[in-house]
C-alpha cells in the first residue's frame, strides 16, 4: 500500500528534497504528471532509478514555487 495510492488524478507533484526521496515503482500510481523539483537537483532525479519515471520533470527556483 503506498500513500498515493488510489491518486491517479494527480497533475502536479512539488518534491523539495534536494536527494531524491526513497520510493518504489508503485509509489505513484501514473507518473504521467509535472513533477517539480529544486534547482540543481536535475540531474540527481533523472539520473534515480524511480524518480525519473517521471515524463515531466521541471527545476524551479524554491522561491519561484
Amino acid at each position: 500500500v503506498s500513500a498515493f495510492e488510489g491518486c491517479s488524478e494527480l497533475d502536479t507533484i512539488i518534491c523539495l528534497a534536494t536527494t531524491p526521496p526513497f520510493i518504489n515503482s508503485w509509489t505513484f500510481d501514473s507518473y504521467d504528471c509535472i513533477l517539480l523539483i529544486p534547482k540543481g537537483t536535475l540531474d540527481a532525479y533523472e539520473n534515480h532509478k524511480y524518480w525519473n519515471s517521471f515524463k515531466n520533470i521541471k527545476a524551479y527556483r524554491l522561491s519561484n514555487l
